[in-house]
């Protein structure tokens, strides 16, 4: 640290420093003479008025009792004129010299009137006496007291009779009043400002040296201080500044420094703010970031947004409205904190003067005081004073707002609005995700809906294909009943009809209606599947038969109708069990023998083998046909894929592969060109346990207790029923509808009751329903064609026991008579 050296007066620093100093001193020695004698002056000239006013009062107030000679009026009123500042004592004299009243303060500086000559001197008035005494000085003020001229006031002299002048004598001058000041106070006082001259000429001559060195500083620093702000400056301390002096080239210089430096603050407060902005958009940014990552709605990614707008731009709430088909403007659906708030709730429309302002891209900052919208005026009735309007731009439809709101009129500044538009981005995007993903489930289901439309389409077509086989199998069962019944009637008119070859006709007709009933019912089976099927175990042996039986149209009479020959060979271990659905595991290989039929365009050999293989069962559908490419192996489950051309819609190998999948299997594949293709499904094997005989071998026939009510519109049939019952010697009776079998049923006449479904009037459901209802112990079945369809839910509370599917056989009816007498005679199983 270097040594303060004084300044040489060589320098202009030091005559200056010189000059001021003499010139403050000098100046300061005469504010201190002056100050002397003002003070002094003053002093003397206030105890001077103060003293001849209290010798007036006091000559005045002792007229009256010096008049009636009222002593102790007296010594009251000099006691009371004793009590004032720098008195030493006040007298009061009469006319002749004597002392009327006295009151003395300081004995010692007291001194007594002289008599006459005291007397002569008052005659001339107020007379003002110095003397010293032990170095203080004290002024003696006398004056007269002349009687009272205002009003005739009576002295005691007139009261009792004596002559005029009384006490005072003649002269008209009751006596005098002596009061003697002490000047000790005002000397003490003006010793005291004396010595606070002193004090205060010191301290304006500190003063003069302090102003020295400021005055120098103000003249010779401010170079060397601009030097020194200089390299703060270099250094990165803005705080610093120089003082400007005034507007001469130094105060221009200073001023030039200190807007540097306060510019160059300015700059750092502004990128200091502008890094925390960007450090708090950074960290919104990842938190918004990780929110949104397993977001599958823009809910939460709003939420997340919102949070961090409010802590970014320190707003109050945050809202968000998405356009709506049903409004022209958008409507909120979002809300951070949960409305209601500033008139808002859940669906509420943004104003259409504002929504117009979305399609810019920039957002719209309001003051919401004195904006002409009703939504602003909501807003600011609830003490939000500014709000923030954010477009949010979606690829398909009028764009999303984001609305901020804050009780801050200063809030939303430009830095913050490029933040929040820069995180509103994130929403915007989850929002045009939200409407991607309703586009895409939208055409999704629509695709959906497309593939169950091909779906039934296909199953359509493949049944369409199956008619005209089926149409060929019911030509032959009609064919060969015509041709037994005509044959039958041909020569029994010619009375050359034997007995056995009646039976053998007969035999050969019924075999013909039952093989058309199974016809019937293979194909309902084949469209719309069993009803009410869950996966229970399926006997996968009769699986493969009847979707052979159901495909034969297609691969035999086709064909041969084509002039191809195709073999189809079943080789199956018997009692393999799967779980499954039969009629779904039956479309798997009607789809996979229809496949392999097309693939022989010239004839060939279709081989079907099942056969166990540890917990699973394989089944093999393989051709020896035209094979595959492997092109067309790789896309051969893909839905829509096909090789037919307009024949085809791509769906039935799809179908296989999700069926089978569905089952817990597998599908492969395996193909050549020109040397065929092998289909390989494999399935879980499950084990069957066979149920116990219905009745033992020989059981006697029930025994009728009540009769049948038969009910048919149709009266082939009703008549057909009436015989059966009556030939397995049960009593009948026939009805044509539910009125009449109603009007004809009594509870406990009746053990079995065998209605259709479809009749006029009541139907078959409702019957069966008021028929429990008059007697809960009856035996009611349904015939009718639709019995395959009837699944047990149906019949859970409908009254019904039992269906007989159309067309029924006697063997049919008497399962039913057996379980009505079952029921009869308690048996619990039935």
């Amino acid at each position: 640290m270097r040594a303060w050296r004084p300044p040489s007066l060589r320098s202009l620093r030091g005559r200056i420093a010189v000059l001021l100093v003499l010139g403050f001193t000098v100046a300061a020695a005469a504010f201190y003479t002056l100050l002397m004698l003002f003070t002094r002056n003053w002093l003397g000239h206030e105890l001077d008025l103060r003293s001849r006013a209290l010798v007036q009062r006091t000559a005045e107030a002792v007229e009256v009792p010096l008049t009636i000679g009222d002593r102790a009026e007296l010594a009251d009123l000099v006691r009371r004129a004793a009590q004032e500042d720098d008195v030493v004592g006040v007298a009061v004299y009469r006319g002749d010299g004597t002392l009327a009243a006295a009151h003395v303060n300081d004995m010692q500086s007291w001194s007594a009137a002289e008599g006459e000559g005291a007397v002569a001197a008052t005659a001339r008035g107020l007379s003002v006496t110095p003397r010293r005494l032990r170095g203080t000085e004290l002024r003696i003020l006398e004056t007269p007291v002349s009687r009272y001229s205002g009003a005739s006031i009576p002295s005691r002299d007139e009261a009792f009779g004596l002559p005029e002048g009384g006490a005072g004598g003649g002269s008209g001058r009751l006596g005098w009043v002596r009061v003697e000041i002490t000047t000790a106070r005002l000397e003490s006082a003006i010793a005291t400002a004396g010595r606070a001259g002193l004090l205060l000429l010191a301290a304006v001559i500190g003063l003069a040296l302090l102003a020295s060195g400021l005055l120098l500083s103000v003249v010779v620093r401010p170079l060397g201080e601009a030097s020194q702000l200089a390299r703060a400056v270099a250094a990165g301390s803005l705080e610093r500044r120089l003082p400007v002096g005034g507007p001469d080239e130094l105060g221009t210089l200073a001023e030039s420094m200190n807007t540097m430096a306060a510019a160059l603050t300015e700059s750092r407060a502004r990128e200091r703010a502008e890094s925390e902005a960007l450090r708090d958009a950074a960290e919104a940014v990842v938190v918004i970031a990780e929110s949104a990552r397993g977001a599958q709605d823009p809910g939460t990614v709003f939420r997340a947004v919102a949070s961090q707008l409010r802590r970014v731009t320190r707003c109050t709430a945050v809202a968000l409205a998405v356009p709506s088909d049903e409004s022209p403007a958008p409507c909120f659906e979002q809300f951070e904190p949960p409305p209601p708030w500033g008139g808002l709730a859940l669906g509420a429309q943004l104003d259409e003067g504002l929504a117009g302002q979305l399609w810019s891209p920039l957002p719209v900052r309001l003051v919401l005081r004195g904006v002409p919208h009703r939504f602003a005026a909501e807003l600011s009735a609830e003490g939000f004073q500014a709000a923030l309007l954010v477009p949010l731009a979606l690829e398909i439809g009028p764009p999303a707002a984001l609305l901020l709101v804050s009780t801050e009129a200063g809030a939303f500044t430009p830095s913050q609005v490029r933040v929040v538009a820069g995180l509103s981005s994130h929403l915007a995007s989850a929002l045009h995700v939200a409407q991607m993903k309703q586009r895409l489930e939208g055409a999704i289901e629509e695709l959906e809906r497309t593939r169950e439309q091909l779906v039934r389409t296909e199953k359509l077509r493949a049944a369409g294909e199956l008619a005209s086989g089926i149409a060929h199998e019911f030509n032959n069962v009609l064919g060969a009943i015509l041709g037994r019944t005509q044959l039958l009637r041909h020569r029994a008119t010619h009375g050359t009809l034997a007995t056995a070859e009646l039976l053998e006709s007969f035999s050969v007709m019924e075999l013909a209606a039952r093989d058309g009933a199974e016809i019937v019912r293979r194909l309902h089976r084949f469209s719309t599947g069993d009803p009410g099927e869950t996966l229970e175990p399926v006997d996968l042996e009769a699986v493969l038969r009847d979707s052979i039986s159901f495909t034969r149209p297609r691969w035999k009479n086709e064909a041969e109708a084509a002039g191809r020959n195709i073999t189809v060979g079943l080789d199956a271990t018997p009692g393999l069990w799967v779980r499954g659905q039969a009629s779904q595991l039956r479309e798997v290989f009607t789809n996979l023998i229809l496949n392999a039929a097309d693939a022989l365009p010239r004839g060939g050999t279709i081989r079907i083998a099942a056969a166990p293989r540890e917990a699973l069962v394989a089944v093999v559908v393989e051709d020896d046909g035209i094979g595959m490419a492997p092109e067309t192996q790789r896309r051969l489950f893909d839905p829509f894929f096909t090789t037919k051309g307009p024949k085809g819609a791509g769906l039935g190998l799809s179908v296989v592969y999700g069926t089978v999948e569905r089952h817990g299997g597998a599908v492969a594949v395996t193909s050549r060109l020109g040397h065929g293709t092998r289909f390989e499904v494999t399935l879980p094997r499950v084990e069957k346990t066979v149920p116990p005989a219905d009745s033992p071998p020989g059981a006697a026939p029930p025994v009728p207790t009540g009769d049948v009510l038969v009910v048919d519109d149709e009266p082939a049939v009703r008549d057909l029923l009436v015989e059966i019952v009556r030939t397995l010697g049960y009593g009948a009776v026939g009805c044509d509808g539910a009125e009449s079998a109603l009007a004809r049923f009594r509870p406990g006449r009746f053990e079995l009751v065998l209605t259709d479904i479809g009749m006029p009037g009541s139907s078959g459901w409702q019957l069966a329903r008021e028929l429990r209802a008059a007697d809960p112990d009856v035996t009611i079945a349904l015939v009718t064609g639709w019995g395959h369809q009837i699944g047990p839910d149906q019949l859970d509370g409908s009254g019904v026991d039992a269906v007989v599917p159309k067309p029924f056989s006697i063997e049919d009816v008497a399962k039913v008579l057996e379980l009505s007498a079952s029921r009869r005679d308690g048996d619990p199983g039935c």
